[in-house]
């Protein structure tokens, strides 16, 4: 369904025209259904209906990576359902994380870039970002 047909049908149920419901209005509303369309697929059907991968560049010494933004081309990410990182180029598979909260650290997050071992990596969420505790050393293509 192409979005001139959309609009036809909605001006259609809405009893609106062209005129008193513009399309850039339309758009919007449009897009506000869609984005609630996929919150209740995700929340009653399966949350893993639009389940998407990234991979990121890991960069040595650094804990924080910012989630991709959503955009008209771009999904975005909607809830993190894991985390894996390879700490080594010599890796063949990712090390899955242990999520975590900052509530739950018995020591100060800096603590653990360093200390924690990468044998046990693990994640918190925070302020649109994952937070990779220990930080990998070494910068990794598709780390």
């Amino acid at each position: 369904m192409t979005l001139a047909e959309i609009y036809t049908m909605s001006r259609l149920n809405t009893g609106t025209t062209s005129t008193n419901l513009i399309d850039a209005t339309l758009l919007t509303l449009t897009n506000v259904t869609y984005r609630e369309l996929i919150n209740i697929i995700t929340s009653r059907v399966n949350e893993d209906f639009f389940y998407d991968e990234w991979t990121f560049d890991t960069v040595a010494n650094q804990r924080e990576y910012t989630f991709p933004v959503r955009t008209a081309s771009v999904a975005g990410l909607k809830k993190l359902i894991s985390v894996g990182i390879k700490y080594a180029t010599t890796d063949d598979y990712y090390r899955i994380t242990t999520p975590t909260k900052f509530s739950n650290l018995s020591s100060d997050p800096t603590y653990y870039v360093e200390n924690q071992t990468n044998t046990k990596p693990f994640f918190t969420v925070a302020d649109k970002s994952v937070f990779i505790y220990p930080a990998p050393t070494t910068a990794i293509t598709g780390g």
